[in-house]
């Protein structure tokens, strides 16, 4: 088993190693990984060249976590279906 030391020594390279290949500082990785800050074009497209997938699935990943969080805020209750009349 490792020490705690050995073990946060391990995880720090581990973030380092991925923040170089990901050329971004570690404030922005720590704020897109707790969900503080959107994934931006420029990320997906940086994740797209280190991680693998397109940038826009990406991109699609960050827009259905929006639209979920939308709709466990967001009332739409008083909107109704428009009703087309014929011409």
């Amino acid at each position: 088993s490792q020490s705690p030391n050995t073990a946060s020594s391990v995880m720090e390279f581990r973030l380092t190693l991925q923040l170089c290949r990901l050329q971004v500082s570690a404030s922005t990785l720590q704020r897109l990984i707790s969900c503080q800050s959107r994934l931006t074009p420029d990320m997906a497209l940086r994740l797209s060249r280190v991680v693998g997938r397109s940038a826009e699935s990406w991109l699609a990943l960050q827009d259905h976590h929006d639209l979920w969080l939308k709709r466990q805020q967001l009332d739409l209750s008083g909107l109704h279906r428009l009703e087309w009349l014929p011409a």
